[in-house]
């Protein structure tokens, strides 16, 4: 007599793991972008807008 087929044990936490990568993907692709640029835009703002002179030592 054979036994019914199972799955491996691993299959159902690789599922789960998958199907969060998948969910969460396009917002931690938007957030990323969306903080890079803000982050580069302060950026390049304050080296064109010091706040102060420059010193060189």
């Amino acid at each position: 007599m054979d036994l019914p087929l199972k799955p491996p044990p691993a299959t159902g936490w690789i599922r789960h793991l998958l199907a969060r990568v998948l969910r969460w993907w396009p917002a931690k692709m938007t957030c990323t972008m969306a903080g890079m640029a803000v982050f580069f835009g302060a950026y390049f703002w304050l080296l064109r807008h010091p706040l102060d002179v420059t010193s060189l030592f």
